[in-house]
């Protein structure tokens, strides 16, 4: 499991960087720096990758004034929470927006996943105290396979993918069977009923499987960059391109644009900041200006009444 730690924040162009430091496997890390915005940015994106409003993780909020040394000290440790938060929780964090954000690999979370033993050891195992609450548990379990099933004929497999982690966990707490007060055709029916949800499920798993490989993805997947070269031909993929499915590579266009638009803004901004100063140069000039030709006009003044001043005296001494 990653590990995320904010050990410090550095200054740079007048900007508070947050110095992110991942803990891997093997204890290996990795280090990014991020501004303030560009975590506001990632929740942004991530709303508007699983089309939702509700965001499970806190922020630290915008504030108006100038922010101190004891407001980034309290933002680092938020941050630090934050990020720790979301990489737990696997239907947020296995995305190219994160991956991006920590600069991790595009397969790093796929491999957790794998090395944390698919076949039915995914999620924490709840405790079924009696017969009852299994037979509840079970009918839960049949409305998550049935809503599984039609998500993927859908062909939604990230909805369907995050439908198979909790059911996933269902299963496992639905084995073994509460006994109590339970007569022996009672029991054989739910052992029977327990195998066919454990087949469902691993058809589901299967079918997403094969969906996720499927040549439709494969074939579309070029399109994204099918943009009429100069000499007809489509753009050819890049090492960076060629290991991500079709979703990300379209998440990975979006997040492009949305990059090149607040580059466009901050230069829009610094053009901006440019003209307002040259505006108040101009200005300055112009004072400048006015005062010189104030002194010109004294001077002229001054020199009239030191010639008639002159003219005086030569008189007086004639």
């Amino acid at each position: 499991m990653v590990s995320i730690e904010i050990p410090r924040t550095i200054e740079s162009e007048g900007t508070t960087l947050y110095v992110i430091e991942c803990t891997l496997e093997n204890n290996r890390i990795t280090q990014t720096r991020r501004r303030f915005s560009e975590f506001l940015a990632l929740k942004t994106n991530l709303l508007r990758l699983y089309n939702t409003s509700s965001f499970p993780f806190q922020l630290p909020s915008k504030t108006l004034f100038k922010v101190t040394d004891e407001t980034k000290e309290k933002r680092r440790v938020q941050l630090s929470n934050f990020l720790n938060d979301l990489v737990q929780k696997e239907e947020w964090r296995d995305n190219i927006y994160v991956r991006e954000f920590l600069s991790l690999p595009n397969s790093y979370f796929k491999r957790l996943r794998n090395n944390q033993n698919v076949n039915f050891s995914l999620g924490k195992k709840r405790s079924i105290a009696n017969s009852s609450e299994w037979l509840q548990l079970a009918n839960e379990v049949r409305t998550l396979i049935q809503t599984g099933r039609t998500q993927l004929f859908a062909k939604q497999t990230l909805e369907a993918r995050m439908i198979l982690v909790g059911l996933q966990s269902k299963l496992q707490s639905l084995d073994p069977i509460p006994q109590d007060s339970l007569g022996a055709g009672e029991l054989s029916k739910r052992k029977n009923m327990l195998v066919g949800f454990k087949r469902d499920y691993s058809e589901l798993n299967s079918l997403l499987n094969e969906l996720s490989r499927s040549s439709p993805q494969e074939e579309s997947k070029p399109r994204l960059f099918n943009t009429r070269r100069v000499l007809g031909g489509p753009e050819p993929e890049t090492d960076s391109t060629r290991p991500l499915e079709n979703n990300e590579l379209l998440q990975s266009q979006q997040m492009i644009m949305q990059t090149q638009d607040q580059k466009i803004e901050e230069l829009r901004s610094a053009i901006q900041r440019q003209r307002e100063l040259g505006t108040i140069i101009n200005q300055e000039i112009g004072e400048q200006n006015e005062l010189i030709d104030e002194l010109d006009d004294q001077l002229d003044v001054s020199t009239d009444k030191m010639n008639i001043a002159r003219q005086k005296v030569s008189k007086v001494l004639r």
